[in-house]
């Protein structure tokens, strides 16, 4: 009864938001975990979506930036208002960011996605399997022109948060993928990858 309640839910949730699927996993008191999903799988269109299979984590890494941050903030390795020309001297408007405008979209910066999508689509479909290094993805923001001044005005950016990630690097001295799946084991999340 329950997982037909979930499943109804779920079929919804997917028509009413023109979701292509959701999948979740709901533990009800101890072991097992029930899981539903409904909708198609991308990868796969004839076939649905597989229950216990796994989504890409997308814009969720900013939760884990935002974490790893506030960790380095309180390991007392950096300040919310400590300005991105320590680590990225290049980047423009660097030495009038802080941190504190990254976390919180507010510093200004041109976001690939919405200042140039068409070319962002292009490179990003040229090679769908391509993995970009956070040099040039910063590389590509920084060389449009910025959104707003730093502190003016809020906008959701994905460019903020690369920078926070390429922040975590310099700092950790680790790539962003390992410091993600470290944060994630400690979360006990124990079936994320990369």
């Amino acid at each position: 009864m329950c997982l037909n309640a979930i499943d109804d839910l779920f079929a919804a949730f997917a028509e009413s938001t023109s979701a292509f699927g959701v999948r979740a996993g709901v533990q009800i008191g101890t072991p097992p975990v029930v899981f539903a999903s409904h909708g198609l799988d991308a990868r796969s269109p004839a076939s649905g979506l597989d229950p216990e299979g796994r989504f890409r984590i997308g814009s969720l890494t900013k939760t884990f930036t935002s974490a790893m941050v506030l960790g380095l903030i309180g390991d007392d390795q950096l300040d919310l208002d400590d300005r991105l020309a320590t680590w990225l001297p290049d980047y423009p408007r660097a030495a009038d960011i802080s941190v504190r405008q990254l976390l919180v979209h507010t510093a200004g910066t041109a976001d690939p996605i919405f200042d140039d999508v068409d070319a962002h689509l292009t490179m990003l479909l040229a090679d769908p399997a391509r993995c970009f290094t956070t040099d040039e993805v910063v590389g590509f923001a920084g060389g449009l022109p910025p959104f707003a001044e730093p502190g003016d005005t809020y906008r959701y950016s994905n460019t903020d948060y690369h920078l926070l990630g390429a922040i975590v690097e310099q700092i950790s001295s680790s790539t962003f993928g390992s410091c993600l799946l470290s944060v994630a084991d400690s979360s006990g999340l124990r079936q994320t990858s990369m």
